[in-house]
């Protein structure tokens, strides 16, 4: 009886050596589970840093990152309400090597456009109404330097998840992304404030983004031109872009002021709105005129 106990003891130890090598004991299905979880993470976080630093190559996944646009303002909006849920495991220690599939729940942007927001705004706030989609990625891993594993494959997630949204064509102009600021042309004295006898008119410039630029000559704009408060130009399309695309003026001549005498700009306080056809701002700003 104690020889029966003595080999089946045996053979559970050596059949536990056994699996020893196999995957019950392999923590590669964990260990990979909490990178892929912590690198989904910062991708809908839109973090350049610490998605390259979860990377087999850092350098190169930051130059990767740099072809996509993580301060898309749709982008963003679309990944700040998206989620994610591990899938599929096969990782393996012993080969060095892993891959998980990966599922990401986001809003259906494709409903939210269909509603024809006239703005990013507008289309932010659809974003948390419609209905989800999912999309399909698998993350591959290797086993790197000291047994620490890393994501391998950065550019093909990135695809999968920002690829279709950053392609997609808005219905209008995101000028938040397009202009950089605007300011008051060649003001007197600083605080957007001219001199009235010095002055026979107040300019407006809006300066363009690098990739605004590229589009400023199509815009159709107009703008509305207040003096104290009340409405004296509208609509106007009497405005220049420059050859480069990098600026863009309106007016108000010291004519087109109900009050003028002949005297130089009058005196009072200026406002000019800008807009595109859809009636999106791209500027809405207030200078002085003052006697001198």
């Amino acid at each position: 009886m104690k020889k029966k106990i003595l080999s089946t003891v045996i053979v559970a130890s050596m059949a536990l050596a056994s699996m020893s090598g196999c995957s019950l004991f392999d923590k590669a299905n964990k260990e990979c589970t909490e990178l892929g979880d912590n690198f989904m993470d910062a991708i809908l976080s839109c973090d350049a840093d610490d998605i390259a630093e979860l990377t087999i190559d850092e350098d190169e996944a930051l130059e990767i990152l740099a072809d996509y646009a993580l301060d898309n303002e749709f982008l963003v909006a679309i990944l700040d309400n998206a989620s994610f849920e591990a899938g599929s495991k096969s990782c393996s220690t012993k080969k060095g090597e892993g891959e998980i599939e990966y599922t990401v729940i986001i809003p259906d942007y494709e409903e939210a456009l269909d509603e024809d927001p006239e703005d990013m705004d507008e289309l932010i706030d659809l974003l948390e109404d419609v209905d989800t989609i999912e999309i399909t990625t698998t993350i591959e891993f290797e086993l790197g330097k000291k047994d620490k594993w890393y994501v391998s494959n950065i550019e093909d997630v990135l695809d999968d998840i920002m690829g279709d949204i950053l392609d997609t064509e808005l219905p209008f102009a995101n000028y938040d992304e397009l202009i950089d600021h605007v300011n008051w042309y060649w003001t007197d004295s600083g605080n957007d404030t001219y001199y009235s006898t010095w002055n026979s008119m107040v300019e407006l410039d809006i300066w363009t983004t690098s990739e605004g630029a590229l589009e400023a000559a199509s815009w159709n704009l107009h703008y509305d031109v207040y003096y104290n408060g009340n409405l004296i130009i509208e609509n106007s399309d009497n405005y220049y872009v420059s050859s480069s695309g990098t600026y863009i003026e309106t007016y108000c001549d010291e004519e087109d002021v109900p009050s003028y005498s002949g005297d130089g700009m009058p005196v009072g306080t200026y406002r000019i709105v800008v807009m595109d056809n859809n009636g999106c701002v791209l500027a809405d700003s207030t200078c002085t005129v003052i006697d001198y």
